[in-house]
């Protein structure tokens, strides 16, 4: 196998995971929306859903633009706000911004994602 080939086995490798990933939070009601005010990854593609009166879960995916040179991955994140219009709109403090997992993967962090909702 050459290295074009290799290198492009892993392109649709990446490109299936995220594929797999944006099937995923859609079919459990998140919301899709981009970055404008750079948050979590600016212009880049993020889902959020709403938990509680101020408590949103989001998902980023940083790598998005630039799966060939490197490898998908999306951070798990709550977020303390009044609305969607907060954190969609305006830069948030740093303590109502909360890393739950950095490179979330679906086979390894499901159970993370499924302890979090059922807090709410």
């Amino acid at each position: 196998m050459t290295k074009t080939e290799i290198l492009k086995l892993h392109k649709e490798k990446q490109i299936e995971l995220c594929d797999k990933f944006i099937a995923f939070v859609k079919n459990e009601g998140f919301i899709e929306t981009v970055d404008k005010i750079g948050n979590f990854s600016i212009k880049m593609p993020l889902f959020y859903r709403k938990l509680s009166d101020n408590v949103f879960l989001a998902f980023n995916i940083p790598t998005f633009d630039n799966l060939k040179k490197y490898d998908f991955h999306a951070d798990f994140w709550k977020i303390i706000a009044n609305s969607e219009k907060d954190f969609l709109d305006s830069k948030i403090e740093d303590k109502k911004l909360i890393d739950l997992r950095l490179s979330f993967k679906l086979e390894r962090d499901l159970d993370l994602y499924k302890e979090e909702i059922s807090k709410y």
